[in-house]
């Protein structure tokens, strides 16, 4: 695989989106974990029980969200910095900015994605 074919201002432009993504998603983190953990909380009767169950895998499935997304994001910023970032990782073509302006953590050309 070669080396990008990102200029130096849409490199700074992708860092620039993912960084505030990763901070945006460092600072959500904390939140998501705290609800999971008051979701825990014992409840009263039936009702309560079974709001609290449902909460509960909605703060779960949303720190997985969170979690997932965030390693995407962290991936790209070392795909950016190892000069790979734009650079199909199935084929090894250039992908194009507008792609990545639109999915700033793209890892695969349009062709590559996998499907699924």
């Amino acid at each position: 695989m070669g080396n990008t074919t990102l200029t130096d201002p849409q490199r700074g432009q992708l860092r620039t989106t993912l960084e505030a993504e990763q901070a945006r998603l460092q600072r959500e983190l904390p939140r998501v974990t705290a609800s999971l953990d008051l979701s825990a909380c014992d409840h009263a009767d039936v009702i309560d029980v079974g709001a609290a169950a449902t909460e509960r895998e909605v703060s779960q499935l949303r720190l997985e969200q969170v979690r997932d997304r965030l390693e995407q994001v962290e991936a790209a910023l070392v795909r950016l910095e190892l000069g790979t970032a734009g650079t199909c990782e199935g084929c090894g073509s250039p992908i194009p900015f507008e792609r990545l302006e639109l999915r700033p953590t793209a890892s695969n050309c349009v062709r590559c994605v996998p499907k699924g």
